[in-house]
């Protein structure tokens, strides 16, 4: 028997990490664009943004079709990397926790 409220759980929490994703990718696109990308790395992370927004909505959807009503607290997009870093270097540190691994765990996860 499926437990409903295990599966919405995981759904809410994925909600939760996918407006974490929207918000990281929204504020990469600005420090894209200052340390000089490619007006085309922009818009990707532009639309990854997008995406990831449409992601939340689809996870707090299957979230509630479990029972589960995902919590709306607010969540913090703390950049990676410290003072050391250029903005440059700061950014691909960014991406390659976002893109790479973040998306390598989050795949994972859907996988179990």
């Amino acid at each position: 028997m499926i437990d409903r409220a295990k599966v919405g759980g995981l759904w809410a929490f994925r909600a939760g990490g996918e407006r974490e994703a929207h918000l990281r990718f929204a504020r990469l696109e600005g420090e894209l664009a200052f340390v000089g990308a490619s007006p085309a790395v922009v818009e990707m992370a532009r639309g990854a943004s997008v995406d990831e927004a449409r992601h939340e909505i689809l996870c707090r959807d299957l979230a509630a079709a479990y029972g589960v009503a995902p919590r709306d607290e607010p969540r913090v997009a703390t950049p990676v990397g410290d003072a050391s870093l250029t903005p440059g270097e700061r950014v691909l540190a960014e991406i390659a926790s976002l893109c790479c691994i973040g998306e390598t765990l989050a795949t994972t996860v859907l996988a179990t």
